[in-house]
């Protein structure tokens, strides 16, 4: 009993030490969990953190030209009648918001700098991952080429950057790039993050372009020669550019998108107009409409619609292939005008702005030859006096660019002036179409119109004076010595832009006219 009962007494002895130890123990490891848990908590908010840091810098520190242009594509509530892709001449010469001043079509354009055919197949892709068009417009140049990407990184860049990183945009990647070009495209701060010194405020706050991804040009040159080609001279068929046309047509076509194939004009060589016939036989095997420019007279000049010698247009051509393009599709597409609906009510606002834009450049540029492409504008009026005698008057672009200030219609009596060496006057209404001219000393034009009333006349001194409302603006040998006075008028509410005068410099080779000061200005009021 001794022994069973000091067993007993042992054993609960045992009990008593052991408990307080496993509890410990047991506390021990709770407290041991508990820190691992915070631990690991603290781990997963530290990548969070950095993961979200990286991802901001990354937006900050990347280039914004893609931003600019794209973005409001994924901003815009309703979708788009009209998508547009093609290179660098679908961005000059298509203007998304003159087609919805125009014609109410909502649109987009999407060209590319550098584009390549396989880059546009990848991105109509992309895009219809985002928009539902009722049709597609495909600008066949480089069609012949064996390229498959943009020409540069950088350009490549410009297109890819503002769009999501999906599983579409990395199958474009796959196709388009060198396996060890993705990363840069897909964490695009392992090529951004060294752009500290030139960072700006729009790097942190980017100021979206309005444009629907246009970029209009507004230089004017001389251009290259054209020389048309037989159309049965063409490019081999089977390049990387003729094979990706394919696929882009068959993509919209799977998809119910219809598709118009064109060739944007510009004075092309041989070359780009062989291409251009290649095209042709493309489209008849799709059963799709082609609008070869290259073949067709009329619609743009080349002497005043040309940015740079060898390609892209202005925006005077710009003007002309957006108008006729909006006639075409609302003829042939049923395409409905959405102008008065609530959804697109921003369209109007940024197409005024866009206007007032386009003013704007008129007062900056230096020389006659940019300022006159810039007048063939539908919402801007003009008069215009070049003294007698000026050189002007025989010079060839001159003549083409004064031929092309009107957007309606030509001066019938400029070439009596060039004839007689004598004075002229030209006033350009373009929001009526209507013109009014004059020519020699004794000459006289009384026009009226819904914002100005316009009256050039002989004073009894004996000197002309332009009467714009009521501002009076002396003219002519006795107020200036400018081959060239004038006076620019915004049509929608007759507001003077801008008075100019140019000179020729008689020091260049050939006949330049520089600006030489603000032109007339008003020297007296009716009223006063």
């Amino acid at each position: 009993m001794l022994t069973e009962e000091s067993n007993k007494k042992s054993s609960a002895a045992a009990g008593d030490t052991a408990g307080p130890q496993n509890t410990a123990a047991s506390g021990n490891a709770a407290v041991s969990k508990s820190a691992s848990l915070k631990k690991l908590l603290r781990a997963v908010i530290f990548v969070a953190g950095l993961a979200v840091m990286l991802v901001w810098l990354s937006a900050v520190f990347r280039y914004k030209n893609s931003d600019k242009r794209f973005i409001p594509f994924f901003e815009q509530g309703g979708d788009y009648d009209v998508l547009f892709f093609g290179t660098s001449h679908v961005i000059d010469a298509v203007l998304p918001l003159e087609l919805w001043d125009e014609y109410g079509i909502v649109s987009y354009n999407f060209g590319g700098y550098g584009m390549h055919l396989p880059t546009t197949f990848w991105l109509i892709e992309n895009v219809l991952d985002y928009a539902s068009p009722k049709l597609i417009l495909i600008d066949c140049s480089n069609v012949s080429s064996e390229v498959m990407s943009n020409t540069t990184v950088r350009q490549a860049h410009n297109t890819w950057d503002a769009f999501p990183l999906t599983r579409n945009k990395l199958r474009a990647f796959q196709d388009l790039l060198a396996p060890e070009d993705i990363l840069e495209f897909t964490w695009k701060f392992s090529i951004y993050h060294d752009r500290w010194e030139e960072l700006t405020w729009e790097d942190f706050e980017p100021v979206y372009s309005i444009g629907r991804g246009a970029v209009p040009q507004r230089e004017v040159a001389v251009p290259d020669p054209f020389i048309p080609i037989a159309d049965s001279r063409k490019s081999d068929d089977g390049t990387a550019g003729a094979r990706y046309l394919r696929r882009a047509i068959e993509l919209c076509q799977s998809r119910g998108i219809e598709v118009v194939l064109t060739y944007l004009p510009f004075p092309a060589p041989a070359y780009r107009q062989k291409e251009a016939n290649l095209a042709a036989d493309i489209a008849a095997e799709y059963g799709v409409e082609y609008i070869n420019f290259l073949k067709m007279d009329g619609i743009v000049n080349y002497n005043t619609d040309c940015n740079d010698a060898a390609s892209h247009l202005n925006l005077s051509g710009a003007h002309k292939i957006t108008s006729w393009l909006g006639n075409y599709m609302r003829e042939n597409y049923g395409l409905a005008d959405h102008r008065g609906e609530e959804i697109y009510a921003a369209w109007d606002t940024d197409y005024a702005l866009q206007v007032l834009d386009n003013q704007s450049y008129i007062l900056l540029q230096k020389t006659l030859d940019a300022y006159l492409m810039l007048l063939s504008d539908k919402n801007t009026s003009s008069c215009i006096y070049i003294r007698k005698g000026s050189g002007l008057l025989q010079d060839f672009r001159t003549i083409e660019l004064l031929n092309n200030v009107s957007v309606h219609d030509y001066p019938s009596e400029l070439s009596a002036a060039i004839e007689t060496g004598e004075e002229y006057f030209l006033f350009v209404d373009n929001l009526s179409g209507r013109l009014w001219e004059g020519v020699g000393g004794e000459a006289a034009v009384t026009a009226e119109t819904s914002f100005a009333g316009v009256r050039y006349e002989l004073t009894e001194k004996g000197s002309h004076t332009l009467f714009v409302n009521s501002a009076e603006y002396p003219v002519g040998a006795n107020a200036s010595s400018a081959d060239i006075q004038l006076i620019v008028i915004d049509n929608r509410n007759g507001n003077i832009i801008d008075t100019a005068s140019f000179v020729i410099d008689r020091t260049s080779l050939h006949l330049k006219a520089t600006r030489s000061s603000k032109g007339s200005t008003a020297v007296k009021s009716d009223d006063d």
